[in-house]
């Protein structure tokens, strides 16, 4: 069986940027960056990874990042992400949704209540003054940052956002490429020098 994993070169839109942490988010379901290191190249586990994304729940993906605190040591990094996804996951039932971005509520409520929830991918790059700041502000700035992603999408379930079309803004003689976060070294260019 094949399994079609979407490549992580889609656009994602800066929902909120504070001094701690930069929200960006996109519609589709994007792999992580983790993800792509192993299907990039063969791999033993590329097989298990491929069907762990096909068959993943199409909800919120969401994932704190901590690349840019790499100065930092590892326990200080993982408590920065720590605080991060439990002010995001309160942020998130604060607006009325579960961990994975689900609709919570009563289950008599209407039916198209209950399946509006958040969907897409949401990656949190946090930054070095997380560290310092008290919990109560982060979860502040958590919050704005959920309502954003929040009107983002009553925007776009609303049609207000017009998806770009694949020769959006291009003339005849150019053609559009898209990038993956797979680097590309190009060896015959280097060799054809010497």
């Amino acid at each position: 069986m094949v399994y079609r994993v979407e490549s992580s070169s889609f656009a994602m839109v800066m929902l909120h940027k504070t001094e701690a942490f930069v929200m960006r988010y996109t519609s589709k379901h994007k792999t992580s960056w983790i993800a792509q290191r192993y299907l990039a190249e063969p791999h033993v586990i590329q097989p298990k990874i491929r069907h762990m994304y096909a068959t993943r729940d199409k909800t919120l993906w969401w994932q704190a990042i901590s690349s840019a605190l790499s100065n930092l040591r590892r326990v200080v990094r993982a408590h920065c992400c720590r605080r991060a996804r439990l002010a995001f996951r309160l942020a998130l039932k604060e607006h009325g949704f579960d961990g994975e971005g689900r609709r919570i509520g009563d289950k008599t409520q209407d039916l198209d209540w209950r399946q509006s929830g958040l969907t897409g991918t949401l990656d949190l790059a946090l930054k070095e003054p997380i560290a310092q700041m008290p919990f109560d502000v982060l979860q502040r700035e958590m919050n704005v940052g959920v309502s954003a992603l929040v009107n983002h999408k009553k925007k776009m379930d609303a049609g207000l956002y017009k998806r770009p079309t694949q020769n959006a803004g291009l003339d005849q003689n150019s053609r559009q490429i898209e990038m993956s976060s797979v680097l590309v070294y190009d060896w015959t260019a280097r060799n054809s020098r010497h």
